[in-house]
């Protein structure tokens, strides 16, 4: 049923209505899929929550309808698994974790390893069609031995020299690893010489620069020209040692970096200066991003063939040839108006796709970079596969299917040719909760295979098929039909099969018979094209003799693979027929042409390729344009001015500036740019235009009057009526105005269209550029821009959405007074997110008084204060922190740590960086922090200062605190740590215990007891001297409670949990929370309630990338340990406790990654064993919206 058509805003009732009309049991199941807009994908089920009635009482399906006097449901049991129900299925098919079409069935594929969580994040099969999976972090595994239902019943390791595989791919007699291995992380040819399923040497194809990791290293393909592809994300690099002369791309040679924003030769291709991500993942990471390369079959020759993707996991060539990849969105950008989503691309030789870090990502209409063939929304993209095979419908036959790890969904795409690329619809094929699918593969059967796991995750394999087909394999026929009649034939087990029965007939048969096949224009387009890959493979490459024939053939497809293979093998009469084929009347057959140009190195006429700069079809002008930055800018560049067509004229520049050849044709460039007139009804002509003026003015740096004048144009036409061409005339009249070559008040059109927009995307991209224009503002602009600032306290985005803004605001500092500041603070009560970034980051010299911001922060602690409060009372703490060496304001701290204990662990840290008798009493009750590096500081702080009067050589009653807080303090130090405490003890009391002087534990011991002795009316203290770190709580333990009838918490209760644990401060969970670390919104539908649970009681078992701590030595000497964000000068840390501290760059003696989670060891510890089921219950609940 599809109830979209009944669904209302706000709330709505799901309800069933039944009657049994048989005399039989009966019981009810329901399960509602959703996907809330811009969300994961999320279910309802019918569990214990539900309530039933006999009646139909008045108004019963009204959302504020009383069910309380309502029966609960009575549960019978899991899906498929109780009562006379057993074995039913969704009439789709699947189970009840996975659900598929109607017709297909999935199947357990491999028997996991008992006690073993079996964590999988690669697969491929040999070339004996027996499977082989990467064990997460581990070796490589051989899965063998069938048992009668075809489940894998043997799992031992292949592969012990290269772990941690994200890629594997069997090619001829060996496997090619992406891994660790012996030397170090890189590309690896493993072989088992002797048989005996071990492979006995690794040898180093390729080194990488960046180890393994979510953005690292990631697929190796074997491309049906018997090259070798690569594939890399975005935080990882490949090292050629000298890019191969046909490379398609050659703006990076070192296969690292480019040149930064600003500096000559950059790479970068933006014009503002960027905003890095607000909580600092990939910080500074530079195009060319994500990348996919070609190398021969000894890691050499390497050619970069596409670039510009944030983080593609793997890709796959089509039956066609065509190679397709995933890449990732940066979920954390959601409604913000540079975030992409998740998209399916083609990626001909040559693609960019342009990503930038943090603010600086491009959109896909930009002129220099390519679009994606369709958009999935938001999650983490993982394997690909093509099928082609014969076992699934004729419908999937040539399908692209994907996988999506935190969705947990199997897409199936169905591409169809759109001119030189490709249309395609996705179709939700796989589903389940948990799907944490990491790797897709067609098996020998026709079957496609899956694995699980990932982050260290519960995983397995598991296989699709259709229903009641069966699970072997067919026998290969002998002869050309045979080979044809191979299916998936870029399988290692299809290519391994149709080189035994290539090589089984006499040369001269096959080739005679192979040549009269493929220039049988009557026979089939598939058979032919599959025979020239077949011929290119084994040896037997078409020559002249066949290709340029069939350039001329009457099927599109095998003109363009003719003029593909031309290219590839570069015979001498290659040239005219490629040139010819430039005219050719197929978009795909242009566009293949130029391909084969590039690959061959053949240097066309400009006068044959010039025209291709206009042509229709936007992937052949982009694969033409590569053609021409080939050639001498000599030869051509002197067109552009005498050039009217004006996309041709673009390009042209576009071309200049890519090849850093932009500069000597400055004046050229603006003449030719102020003389356009772009078509006003053509909405992407403005914007071929608009972005090729960006790229002129970022690749040249000399002004000419020229500029002047395409600047008022620009002027001119904003606003314009479409948002793209008002987003790009905002970005160029902000540069114009910061270099002076405009004088007007760029500013004030800029406030006015925020303010008149009412997309919230485009009201933060003129943010975005206002935050770069810092002159002529009056007050009365400067009022209205924070009262709309302050409105968008109400928004919602990803992790970084809120960040954001907060940064856009921090950079139009230079705007606001110290008056503006100290009028927002008085207003803090109506606004006071907006007091609280005027204020975190303000210069001392621009900050209210020390006396102002006490004063405000006092109201703050009052009944009656406004909620949102949190925020502001850390900017103001961060500012009074920072006047710090002001008279009165240290007795200031003292007072306000008193009256709000929740700031006692952040001012005592900060006084101790400079620590006096005045300031003694606080760094004392500052020993009360749960922060290690915080207790360090305090204690190193205490032991620099003399004893106090107050603590006597003979301590009195009322001196026990001191002590008692201490000789705790020291208990929650690091075991190696544990000593500094002992040593200040000793300082206050000139004492010992130990006959050894670094005997910290029998020190502790002793001073314990000469506590109890001293202050015999004092609380005992806990054993101070232990130093086991886990948790109270085990897996064995907790688990089985879980999974039980008892271990069902309340989820009402769980959400108080929640709050209680402190899970609130760093995580989101549908619409509350912080968004700092993992957002917790698709937990049921990514993990396994044993995957959560090992999560909670062991956090640094598995870091993610993108949450993986910093460790910071300050140069006064402390030690901060958190998340942290760079931005600009300054680093942003969310330390382990949940709170924040900001340091200047400047300030930073070290910063190394640290191995600790962020997330606190024995975060359960307080909890009681129902309060875990409560909190369980409420994590597995539909999220808050």
């Amino acid at each position: 049923f599809d109830v979209m058509k009944r669904l209302v805003n706000g709330k709505n009732v799901l309800a069933v209505k039944a009657t049994n009309t048989e005399s039989s049991p009966a019981g009810l199941l329901v399960r509602l899929g959703y996907v809330p807009n811009g969300q994961d994908r999320r279910a309802v089920a019918s569990d214990a929550q539900w309530k039933a009635s006999k009646e139909a009482p008045e108004n019963w399906f009204k959302p504020d309808f009383d069910d309380s006097k309502w029966a609960n449901v009575k549960v019978i049991g899991p899906y498929g698994k109780a009562g006379p129900w057993r074995n039913v299925a969704w009439a789709g098919g699947g189970d009840e974790r996975f659900t598929v079409p109607e017709g297909f069935t999935v199947e357990l594929a491999v028997k996991p390893p008992v006690n073993d969580n079996f964590s999988l994040v690669n697969m491929c099969f040999d070339a004996r069609g027996r499977l082989l999976v990467s064990r997460e972090g581990g070796p490589v595994l051989l899965c063998t031995e069938p048992d009668a239902k075809g489940v894998l019943q043997s799992v031992k390791p292949y592969c012990e020299q290269v772990k941690n595989c994200q890629g594997m791919c069997w090619v001829k007699d060996a496997l090619l690893l992406v891994g660790d291995g012996p030397k170090g992380t890189g590309l690896y040819r493993v072989k088992d010489k002797n048989g005996d399923d071990k492979t006995d040497e690794a040898d180093l194809l390729h080194k990488f620069k960046g180890g393994m990791g979510e953005h690292g290293p990631h697929a190796i393909l074997h491309g049906p020209d018997d090259w070798l592809y690569l594939v890399i994300g975005n935080h990882a690099w490949a090292q050629p040692e000298k890019l191969a002369g046909n490379s398609p791309l050659t703006r990076w040679p070192t296969g690292h970096f480019g040149p930064d924003q600003g500096r000559p030769d950059t790479t970068e291709d933006v014009l503002l200066p960027r905003l890095n991500d607000s909580r600092g993942h990939a910080a500074n990471i530079l195009a060319p991003g994500g990348t996919i390369w070609r190398l021969d079959h000894e890691g050499k020759n390497m050619s970069l063939v596409a670039a510009g993707f944030r983080n593609q996991f793997d890709a796959a060539f089509s039956p066609t040839g065509e190679l397709f990849t995933f890449d990732s969105d940066m979920e954390w950008d959601e409604a913000l108006p540079w975030y992409r989503h998740v998209r399916v691309c083609h990626c001909p030789p040559g693609a960019d796709f342009v990503w930038r870090t943090g603010a600086a990502n491009t959109p896909d209409y930009y002129i220099d970079s390519l679009p994606p063939v369709l958009e999935t929304g938001r999650g983490s993209p993982v394997g690909v596969e093509f099928y082609d095979h014969r076992a699934f419908p004729e419908k999937y036959r040539g399908a692209l299917f994907l996988a999506d790890w935190s969705i947990g969904v199997i897409y199936a795409v169905h591409l169809k040719r759109d001119g030189a690329t490709y249309k395609g619809v996705a179709e939700r094929f796989c589903v389940g909760a948990p799907m944490n699918v990491t790797d897709l593969a067609v098996a020998p059967d026709g079957s496609l295979y899956f694995t699980l796991g990932g982050r260290g995750t519960q995983g397995g394999v598991f296989r699709i098929k259709p229903a009641g087909s069966a699970t072997t394999s067919e026998k290969p026929t002998a002869g050309l039909v045979g080979i044809l009649d191979q299916p998936q034939p870029l399988a290692p087990y299809s290519r391994s099969v149709v080189a035994e029965l290539w090589k089984g007939s006499p040369e001269a048969v096959r080739l005679d018979k192979a040549r009269k096949l493929v220039l049988d224009s009557g026979a089939s387009s598939k058979e032919r094209l599959r025979l020239l890959d077949l011929m290119q493979e084994q040896g037997d490459r078409p020559n002249s003799d066949i290709l340029v024939p069939l350039t001329r053939d009457a099927d599109p497809q095998v003109r363009a693979a003719a003029a593909w293979l031309l290219g590839v093998n570069a015979p001498k009469e290659a040239q005219p027929a490629l040139e010819n084929a430039l005219t050719d009347r197929d978009a795909l057959v242009r566009r293949r042409a130029c391909e084969g140009l590039v690959r061959a190195g053949i240097e066309p006429p400009v006068e044959v390729i010039w025209p291709l700069l206009a042509d229709p079809d936007r992937f052949v002008r982009h694969a033409a344009r590569l053609v021409v930055e080939r050639i001498d800018p000599r030869k051509w560049a002197g067109r552009i001015g005498t050039e009217r067509n004006h996309l041709i004229a673009l390009n042209g520049i576009v071309a200049l500036c890519q090849t850093n050849q932009a500069m000597p044709h400055t004046e050229q460039i603006f003449e030719k740019l102020h003389n356009m007139e772009p078509d006003a009804d053509n909405v992407q002509a403005q914007l071929d235009y608009l972005r090729t003026l960006q790229l002129a003015l970022i690749h040249t740096t000399e002004r000419p009057g020229a500029v002047r004048g395409i600047a008022l144009e620009c002027l001119s036409h904003f606003p314009n009526s479409d948002y793209r061409v008002n987003r790009e005339l905002a970005i160029l009249l902000t540069e114009f105005r910061r270099s002076k070559v405009l004088d007007e008040p760029i500013h004030a059109k800029l406030l006015e269209a925020l303010l008149k927009c009412d997309d919230r995307a485009q009201q933060i991209h003129y943010l975005y550029c206002l935050r770069l224009l810092h002159e002529g503002w009056t007050q009365e602009q400067k009022d209205q821009l924070l009262a709309w600032f302050d409105s968008t306290k109400t928004w919602t985005g990803g992790h970084s959405f809120m960040p954001f803004l907060e940064h856009i605001l921090r950079d139009l500092n230079p705007i606001f007074t110290r008056e503006d500041r100290s009028k927002a603070l008085a207003a803090a009560a109506e606004r006071p997110w907006t007091a609280a970034v005027l204020l975190r980051y303000a210069p001392v010299d621009q900050a209210p008084k020390p006396n102002e911001l006490a004063a405000t922060y006092r109201d703050l602690l009052k009944p009656g204060a406004p909620p949102q409060v949190r925020e502001l009372k850390e900017s103001i703490m961060s500012l009074l922190l920072r006047n710090v060496d002001k008279p009165d304001v240290e007795a200031t701290l003292s007072e306000l740590a008193a009256a709000d204990p929740s700031q006692l662990d952040q001012i005592a840290r900060n006084l101790a960086r400079r620590p006096n008798a005045a300031n003694w009493p606080i760094l004392v009750r500052g020993l009360q922090s749960n922060n290690p590096d915080a207790l360090l500081d305090i204690i190193r702080a205490l032991r620099r200062l003399p004893r106090k009067a107050e603590l006597s050589k003979e301590p009195k009653p009322e001196e026990a605190t001191p002590y008692r807080l201490l000789i705790l303090a020291a208990g929650k130090l690091p075991p190696q740590e544990r000593l500094k405490a002992v040593e200040l003890l000793r300082h206050w009391k000139d004492q010992k215990f130990a006959v050894e002087p670094n005997d910290w534990k029998s020190e502790l011991e002793g001073w314990s007891r000469w506590f109890a002795q001293t202050f015999p009316k004092e609380p005992p203290l806990p054993n101070v001297t232990e130093v086991a770190v886990q948790s109270k709580w085990k897996m064995a333990d907790l688990l089985p409670y879980l999974e039980s009838t008892q271990g069902q918490g309340d989820a009402n209760r769980g959400k108080a949990i929640f709050e209680k644990a402190n899970c609130i401060k760093c995580h989101k969970y549908g619409s509350i929370g912080e968004g700092l670390g993992p957002d917790l919104t698709t937990l049921k539908s990514r993990f396994k309630r044993a995957d959560t649970l090992e999560a909670l009681i062991h956090p640094s078992k598995v870091i993610s990338d993108q949450y993986r701590g910093t460790k910071i030595l300050t140069k006064d000497g402390a030690t901060i340990t958190g998340l942290a964000a760079p931005q600009g000068g300054m680093i942003t840390v969310l330390q382990l406790d949940g709170t924040k501290v900001t340091l200047k760059v400047e300030d930073i003696d070290v910063q190394v990654a640290s191995t600790i989670s962020p997330m606190p060891e024995k975060l359960l510890d307080e909890l009681t064993r129902e309060q875990i089921a409560d909190l369980f219950a409420y994590l597995e609940s539909t999220p808050p919206k």
